[in-house]
């Protein structure tokens, strides 16, 4: 599981999930379908954006908070 984000380091601090250090930069990839990435509104940056995703190993994505409001689980698996 990786947050979204561009830093290389310090991205291992998901509430929802555990993560690993670097963050998934998808920025480039996403520019046509988003005009900009999605950034948790309280803590995220551009460098770590509170956000994460993760593939099983039956190749089902799931995107979510980190930080979600009230501790509620927010995500969704397509």
């Amino acid at each position: 599981m990786q947050v979204l984000g561009k830093a290389s380091s310090g991205c291992d601090n998901c509430r929802a999930k555990p993560s690993v250090s670097a963050c998934l930069d998808l920025s480039n990839i996403l520019k046509t379908l988003l005009p900009e990435m999605p950034i948790d509104p309280k803590n995220g940056t551009e460098e770590n954006t509170l956000y994460y995703v993760n593939k099983d190993e039956n190749g089902i994505l799931e995107v979510g908070a980190c930080e979600p409001e009230l501790g509620a689980k927010i995500y969704v698996k397509r």
